[in-house]
């Protein structure tokens, strides 16, 4: 299954996309300011993947607290993640939020029992108790 995530530069800077792991980084886009058309990426995600982060920092790129770490496991949670310039304004640190959450699927082993009719389930247990 692909789960699909679009991250969003809502900051008035350029911002650099890289995916990776184990420190190891390869640039998937440059995010342009908020309100250009080059300011969303789509992340394509397979679900069975090795986990991945998702790095991000100011152009160009700095060591400061301009860098801005999100990964899979947060894409997986999130449809849309959008990098944003942290209070007060001007402050030159940025972070991230996801905003548009997946829908949360019903836990399998919680639902075991609801398949079978109630009857069936107490002959069952029936058997056992005897």
């Amino acid at each position: 299954m692909v789960l699909k995530t679009n991250v969003t530069n809502k900051s008035a800077v350029r911002i650099v996309l890289k995916q990776g792991s184990a420190n190891i980084y390869s640039k998937l886009s440059t995010l342009q300011p908020d309100g250009h058309a080059d300011s969303v990426y789509t992340i394509s995600l397979e679900s069975n993947t090795t986990y991945r982060e998702y790095w991000c920092a100011v152009q160009p790129g700095s060591e400061g607290d301009d860098r801005v770490i999100f990964s899979s496991d947060d894409c997986a949670e999130y449809k849309e993640v959008k990098i944003i310039e942290l209070e007060p304004p001007g402050s030159k640190k940025y972070g991230w939020v996801g905003t548009v959450p997946r829908a949360k699927k019903a836990d399998d082993a919680s639902k075991a029992g609801d398949h079978a009719p109630p009857t069936l389930w107490k002959k069952f247990i029936g058997l056992f108790t005897r």
